[in-house]
């Protein structure tokens, strides 16, 4: 998983799954039964917007899966409470982890272990916590100063690079036209307009 789908963590995203490749192929006694599931450009925090991640937990509660392999433990999540419940449910189906990292095969009925991961878990969640305050008034700051940049702009818009302006798509902002009007004046409701922009 990476949180950000800009080029150097794309990048990473790869590299993880190298990783975890290369340690399998000079690792016989490992059978790879499920190719590498990616969350890519996926924020830790929310398990229910990461389609892969609940691919995963559905492949451990219905097979025989030994071992989850992955970069490391943030990797797989940055919510506190997820994290624990994921560790219950490895625990329950006998899986355990290993982080590439630093080559260890972690003991999750160890309670030193446990309490071990407990600690990162929660660093993991201020992290967390801390990159999004400061996104926040990084992107406030930004419409202090009026400036845009690419991420910014929506269905409706059209981004400059050469001098990071936008302009109305007039083509575009006609549909979102008929859509408030649509909601606001003829009492549509989203199936009704997503049925009528379908047809």
């Amino acid at each position: 998983r990476v949180s950000t789908d800009n080029d150097g963590q794309k990048d990473s995203c790869e590299n993880q799954v190298a990783l975890a490749m290369s340690y399998i192929n000079k690792n016989p006694n490992i059978t790879l039964v499920h190719e590498p599931l990616i969350d890519d450009g996926i924020s830790g925090t929310d398990e229910t917007k990461r389609p892969e991640y609940i691919t995963m937990k559905e492949i451990i509660n219905s097979s025989s899966i030994d071992l989850l392999i992955v970069k490391q433990f943030n990797r797989l999540n940055r919510n506190e409470a997820n994290a624990f419940m994921l560790i219950d449910l490895l625990e329950e189906h006998n899986t355990t982890v290993l982080t590439l990292l630093d080559y260890k095969i972690h003991d999750l009925q160890d309670p030193a272990e446990r309490m071990f991961l407990a600690i990162n878990f929660s660093m993991d969640a201020s992290y967390s916590t801390n990159v999004r305050e400061g996104q926040l008034k990084y992107q406030q700051q930004k419409c202090e100063r009026k400036e845009l940049d690419s991420r910014n702009i929506s269905y409706g818009y059209d981004w400059h690079t050469e001098d990071k302006s936008i302009t109305i798509n007039e083509e575009q902002a006609e549909i979102i036209r008929w859509v408030f009007e649509e909601y606001v004046y003829r009492t549509g409701t989203p199936a009704s307009i997503q049925k009528l922009l379908k047809q």
